[in-house]
C-alpha cells in the first residue's frame, strides 16, 4: 500500500477517540498521514499505533489543526522491530487547545529513521506533559527535534528520553520559545553506552517564564 490517509474535517464534531492501528507483518507503505481539521472539535484521545515487524515506511505524519479543540491525549506509538522510516512528524497547531499529554514513543530495536520531529504551536495551550521517548537499541537517527512555541502556554513537564545502547545521532535539539510560559520541569535524558552524537542543544527563550527545574543528563560511558 502506498499510503494510508485518515482525515477528519468536521466543524462542530465531538468524538471520544480516533484510533489508527496498523498490524501488518511484511507491509510496505510510503506514508501514513493522520490529519484532524475541526475548528470546534472535542476528542478524548487520538492514538496512532504501528506494529509491523518488517514494515518500511517513508513517513508517519500526525497533524492536528483545530483552533478551539480540547483533547485529553495524543499518543503516537511505533512498535516495529525491523522498520525503516525516513521521518516521524507530530505537529500540533491549535491556538486555544487544551491537552493533558502528548506522548511520542518509538520502540524499534533495529529501526533507522532520518528525523523525529515534535512541534507544538499553540498560543494559549495548556498541557500537563509532553513526552518523547526513544527506545531503539541499534537505531540510527540524524536528528531528534522537539520545538515548543506557545506564547502563553502552561505545561507541567517536558521530558525527552533517549535510551539506545548503540545509537548514532547527529543532533538532539530541544527548543522552548514561550514568552509567558510556566513549566515545572524540563528533563532531557540520554542513556546510550556507545552512542555518538554531534550536538545536543537545549534552548529556552522565554522572557517571563517560570520553571522549577531544567535537567540535562547524559549517561554514555
Amino acid at each position: 500500500m502506498d499510503s494510508l490517509d485518515v482525515e477528519v474535517s468536521t466543524p462542530h464534531m465531538t468524538m471520544d477517540s480516533l484510533d489508527v492501528e496498523v498490524n501488518t507483518p511484511h507491509m510496505t507503505m510510503d506514508s501514513l498521514d493522520v490529519e484532524v481539521n475541526t475548528p470546534h472539535m472535542t476528542m478524548d484521545s487520538l492514538d496512532v499505533e504501528v506494529s509491523t515487524p518488517h514494515m518500511t515506511m517513508d513517513s508517519l505524519d500526525v497533524e492536528v489543526s483545530t483552533p478551539h479543540m480540547t483533547m485529553d491525549s495524543l499518543d503516537v506509538e511505533v512498535n516495529t522491530p525491523h522498520m525503516t522510516m525516513d521521518s516521524l512528524d507530530v505537529e500540533v497547531n491549535t491556538p486555544h487547545m487544551t491537552m493533558d499529554s502528548l506522548d511520542v514513543e518509538v520502540n524499534t530495536p533495529h529501526m533507522t529513521m532520518d528525523s523525529l520531529d515534535a512541534e507544538v504551536n499553540t498560543p494559549h495551550m495548556t498541557m500537563d506533559s509532553l513526552d518523547v521517548e526513544v527506545n531503539t537499541p541499534h537505531m540510527t537517527m540524524d536528528s531528534l527535534d522537539v520545538e515548543v512555541s506557545t506564547p502563553h502556554m502552561t505545561m507541567d513537564s517536558l521530558d525527552v528520553e533517549v535510551s539506545t545502547p548503540h545509537m548514532t545521532m547527529d543532533s538532539l535539539d530541544v527548543e522552548v520559545s514561550t514568552p509567558h510560559m510556566t513549566m515545572d520541569s524540563l528533563d532531557v535524558e540520554v542513556n546510550t553506552p556507545h552512542m555518538t552524537m554531534d550536538s545536543l542543544d537545549v534552548e529556552v527563550s522565554t522572557p517571563h517564564m517560570t520553571m522549577d527545574s531544567l535537567d540535562v543528563e547524559v549517561n554514555t560511558p
